[in-house]
Parts: C-alpha cells; sequence; structure tokens
C-alpha cells in the first residue's frame, strides 16, 4: 500500500479519481496496439468466424451465387481483477504539507495501474503471435544489425497470411525494447541513403514504432483490428472503480480496482495465435 504524507484539503475524492485514471490511460502504451472495449459484466465470450472473407462470383444475368456457409468458434474466458490503494495519514493532513507529494502518489497509482495493463497486453500479444522473424543482430549492433529489414520481413508475414487490405496497413504498429530507442533513433544507412530506422518506417511503409518496458529481448510487429486482439475492461457499472474509505483514528483511504483483460482472437478453432502478429526475435540482449 502507497502511504503519502500530504495535505488532502483542496482535493475531493471525485478529483483524485479523475486525475489517477486519467493519468493511467495516457500512460498506457498497450492502447496503441489494442483497442480497449469496456463491458458490463466480468465474463466473455466471442463467437468469430473461421473465414475472414467470402469469395465474390462472376455470375450470369439471371443466375444466382451458390450459398457459402461461413463457420464459427468460440472465444471465452473471464476478466481479472487488480487493485491499487492510496492512503493518507491524519498527521499529514494536520501538518498542511505541500501537495506535490500528493501528486507524487496518484502519479505513481496511475503508473502501477497503466504498467498492469500494459503488463497483460503485451504478456497475450507476445503469447499471441502467430509467425516469427529472427532478427539479423541485436539492433544496437553498428555493424552487422538490419532492423529495417527484419521490420520489413515480419510485415511481410503478416500481409502474406492475412487478408489485410492495402488501406489499412497503416494500423500495424511495431513494440519494442525502450533501451534500443537511441538507437533507433540513430542515422544508419537504409538502402541509398541515411536515415534513421523510425524515418525509414514511418515514410516508407508508414509504420509506427513505440518504445516500451514490456519488452525484452523481442519486439511485436501488432495489426491494431477486433480480429486481431482486444483489451476488455468492466465499465464499473456492477463493481465501482473507486472508494474512499475511513480507518478511525489513522487517516483516509483511496481504493481503485478494475477488471481486465487481453484477449487475442485466434486465427484458427482451437488455436491460440493470431496471424495478425509478429514476433521480431532477439533485437535485444
Amino acid at each position: 500500500m502507497a502511504t503519502t504524507t500530504s495535505d488532502t484539503a483542496m482535493l475531493d475524492a471525485d478529483i483524485i479519481k479523475q486525475v489517477v485514471f486519467g493519468l493511467a490511460e495516457t500512460m498506457l502504451v498497450g492502447k496503441e496496439a489494442v483497442n480497449i472495449k469496456p463491458m458490463s459484466g466480468l465474463e466473455y465470450k466471442f463467437t468469430i468466424p473461421d473465414q475472414t472473407s467470402l469469395t465474390a462470383e462472376k455470375i450470369a444475368e439471371g443466375g444466382r451465387g451458390e450459398n457459402k456457409n461461413v463457420t464459427w468458434f468460440d472465444v471465452k474466458g473471464s476478466l481479472d481483477k487488480y487493485q491499487v490503494p492510496l492512503f493518507m495519514t491524519d498527521e499529514a493532513i494536520a501538518r498542511q504539507m505541500d501537495n506535490i507529494q500528493l501528486s507524487y502518489s496518484m502519479q505513481a497509482a496511475a503508473q502501477g495501474l497503466a504498467e498492469q495493463k500494459d503488463s497483460n497486453i503485451f504478456t497475450a500479444l507476445a503469447a499471441g503471435a502467430g509467425q516469427t522473424e529472427a532478427a539479423v543482430a541485436y539492433w544496437d549492433d553498428q555493424v552487422s544489425a538490419d532492423p529495417a529489414q527484419d521490420i520489413a520481413d515480419a510485415i511481410g508475414k503478416i500481409l502474406g497470411n492475412t487478408t489485410i487490405p492495402t488501406s489499412s496497413i497503416s494500423d500495424i504498429k511495431l513494440f519494442y525494447p525502450i533501451e534500443l530507442f537511441g538507437h533507433l533513433a540513430k542515422p544508419i544507412q537504409v538502402g541509398q541513403i541515411q536515415e534513421a530506422v523510425r524515418d525509414w518506417a514511418s515514410r516508407e511503409t508508414n509504420i509506427a514504432m513505440f518504445p516500451t518496458r514490456q519488452m525484452t529481448n523481442d519486439a511485436l510487429v501488432v495489426f491494431k483490428a477486433d480480429r486481431c486482439a482486444v483489451h476488455l475492461q468492466h465499465d464499473g457499472s456492477a463493481v465501482r472503480e473507486f472508494e474512499e474509505y475511513r480507518e478511525p483514528g489513522v487517516g483516509n483511504g483511496y481504493l481503485f480496482t478494475q477488471y481486465f483483460d487481453t484477449v487475442v482472437m485466434p486465427t484458427i478453432s482451437g488455436g491460440t495465435t493470431s496471424n495478425y502478429i509478429c514476433k521480431i526475435t532477439g533485437v535485444d540482449a
């Protein structure tokens, strides 16, 4: 439990709730990888088709196309419960200390919530990668590394094994270890010119790149779409997301509660992986 020593007189419980949840949302990297879907219950069930498209046939005038059967399968599970408590002592309030400590505590609570969500999202995406591509070398190896080629190959594997339309290619995102942020910003030889890999990816492939602490040795290329994966979150209608309580003789507590889970939509019935996700292995030591 995080305990702060600061004055809360100027901040009511509703403001604290808005600040913490708002900060957590801005800190969340995973929202760039998956769509966030609110739901009123704690159990989920999806019925999704085996096919991603049905072939259009050329039919003679007065004719009729044959019926096409779409087969379906279920994906189901439950949301997990996460809590972040924050506590203010009576002595802290009485001393009228600087509110900056309260700000630090709320930021820490928001960061803890965002980290748990990001961990949930990227753990699910990494486990659900239906395609893999081995990096030529570690991306910080200035001699042997070829991150542009690795990224291009990974995108090719996703496009070659799915039916993503060309108009949606910009919805493909790359997530890589944050330790490589500086290296991918350095100009390297890409084709006939010197430029940063991030600039090349944006210019040539229209792919956005995001550093994250959730990735260590590998990178993930993800198509952001409901057919790939979604992050489900309880909307607070049945279980309260925020509660204020009093501990007699000690102080005031604030409890943040959220239920959520990330669901990867399998490519095939009975599967656990999606071809809309490609893991680039060995990008960092």
